[in-house]
């Protein structure tokens, strides 16, 4: 009751960036406040380190954050796996991903989901695997992982419905953006047009409640929208995060000499909470 009232009262963000030079993961945590000011009462130690072996491959790829559990991915060969982890806590919970046997089909594309179900108390992870280039032609393989459970369950996905895959999405409600930026070269204009489903599973609830356009400047990619109307975005070229309204957009972190990864920058909404507390390991270094 303590943390549901406190997070009632703090509305927070969760900020991840990524220095791709030095291979190093910043996290920080935002209030929703005007300023979105960084909260310095709750750092965020990220328990992971990069062995590169002399690549500059990135083997953790975060899936998403939800009810105060980040999901990463660990897709370095030999080691396919999914990490739940509880930052406030210091918790971690390690998931072996089933392999597909490849005889069929040699090349397979996989993209995961993550999380929380507050009818059951419980995270889920769902993994989409499909054949490369043929995401509309052939049926793909998904499955649904239970924390509780532990056990991955086959889902039968049908026939007749079209496949498609998102390779750029962000977490806002339920809700879609259009954007006209990647249409146009990255120093043009840009726009962006931001629909929500008001009422879940009634189709005629999808109500367009955000529009604004830049015409002198593409802001970047869109990363999440504020409880004031405000757009997150990340700049395509430095990876800057940035505030955006109608008024124009200010910096929330410069990139400077950083060399942040733009492609591995994520915002979403953050609270703490016990998650993992009775389950998982705490999270010494790997």
């Amino acid at each position: 009751m303590h943390l549901h009232n406190f997070n009632q009262l703090n509305s927070r963000y969760l900020v991840r960036r990524f220095m791709l030079f030095k291979s190093k993961e910043k996290f920080a945590v935002h209030f929703d406040d005007q300023n979105f000011t960084l909260d310095t009462n709750s750092p965020i130690k990220y328990p992971y380190n990069f062995n590169l072996r002399g690549t500059k491959l990135i083997f953790f790829k975060l899936i998403g954050c939800c009810n105060g559990v980040i999901c990463f991915s660990n897709n370095v060969i030999g080691r396919d796996e999914i990490i739940d982890w509880n930052p406030s806590i210091r918790r971690k919970l390690t998931l072996i991903i089933p392999m597909y046997l490849r005889s069929e089909h040699q090349y397979l594309d996989l993209r995961f989901g993550f999380g929380y179900h507050k009818m059951s108390d419980d995270f889920k992870v769902v993994r989409f695997a499909y054949v490369h280039g043929s995401v509309s032609i052939i049926t793909p393989h998904v499955q649904i992982y239970k924390v509780k459970t532990a056990i991955w369950r086959e889902v039968v996905f049908p026939n007749d419905l079209p496949f498609f895959i998102f390779s750029d999405c962000s977490q806002i409600s339920f809700a879609m953006i259009y954007s006209t930026r990647s249409s146009k070269p990255w120093w043009s204009s840009s726009s962006y047009k931001i629909w929500t489903m008001k009422d879940y599973k009634n189709m005629i609830s999808w109500t367009m409640t955000y529009k604004v356009g830049y015409p002198e400047n593409d802001v970047g990619r869109a990363l999440g929208l504020r409880n004031n109307g405000d757009l997150i975005t990340v700049e395509s070229t430095e990876g800057d995060v940035m505030i955006c309204n109608q008024e124009g957009w200010n910096s929330v972190y410069g990139s400077y000499s950083e060399n942040i990864d733009s492609e591995h920058t994520f915002v979403e909404r953050y609270h703490e909470s016990l998650a993992l507390l009775d389950g998982g390991d705490l999270d010494d270094e790997v």
